[in-house]
């Protein structure tokens, strides 16, 4: 499990203030390796299904009318 990326809980607390639907998944590409943080995202057992959904893809397609 990757919990440094995100030094545990603070991405679910940012959830928590600011709701899912706010967040929108970036790796920091080209200095830092975005299956890293892809991992931060996926694995991180706090966060829901629902809302791995919206930080990785579902918040993007809706920004862009998708």
């Amino acid at each position: 499990m990757v919990t440094t990326l995100f030094r545990y809980g603070l991405l679910r607390e940012g959830i928590d203030r600011f709701g899912a639907d706010r967040f929108l998944f970036g790796s920091d590409y080209p200095i830092c390796t975005p299956p890293v943080f892809i991992g931060g995202v996926l694995y991180d057992p706090l966060i829901t299904e629902d809302e791995r959904e919206l930080i990785l893809a579902g918040n993007a397609k809706r920004l862009l009318g998708l």
